[in-house]
């Protein structure tokens, strides 16, 4: 898997909180698998995924995937000020980020839900694929939390 960091945010942790939301993708997926984190330009978090042998991207993208990469996870992450979000944001009944930490947390792994879906074939996401890119989201982003949570005490 190669990180690339475009954001604002420290670099090592960018990189952390990927692999953690990574974690669940089989190891030949994840030898496949690029990702990259950016700013957003106001929003508090927003994802693609993609597959390079079947979605399109920029010139500008295609500069920056590597060769070997055949599937492609872009991270958006918005600024401090959009933090916590509001209980129940987007089709999330509940869910509240705290902070941009957990936004690539949840992020990363919802996308990667759909780069393991697209491994296996599937390419219609629609309302079957966004769900289970979320429920994936969720869990690992609790799954996190508890680890972080043990980590401090």
């Amino acid at each position: 898997m190669k990180i690339t960091n475009l954001s604002s945010r420290d670099s090592a942790e960018v990189r952390r909180l990927v692999r953690v939301a990574c974690r669940e993708l089989p190891a030949s997926v994840r030898r496949l698998l690029y990702v990259e984190v950016r700013d957003t330009r106001g929003a508090a978090w927003n994802g693609c995924a993609g597959d390079t042998h079947r979605h399109q991207f920029t010139l500008a993208e295609w500069q920056r995937i590597p060769g070997d990469a055949r599937y492609v996870i872009h991270c958006g992450v918005g600024p401090d000020a959009r933090f916590p979000t509001p209980d129940g944001l987007r089709r999330n009944p509940g869910l509240r980020i705290a902070d941009w930490r957990e936004a690539v947390v949840f992020v990363t792994a919802h996308e990667a839900k759909h780069v393991e879906r697209f491994s296996r074939g599937i390419y219609r996401n629609g309302r079957e694929g966004e769900a289970a890119g979320d429920a994936h989201g969720r869990w690992v982003l609790e799954q996190w939390r508890q680890r972080e949570v043990a980590a401090c005490s």
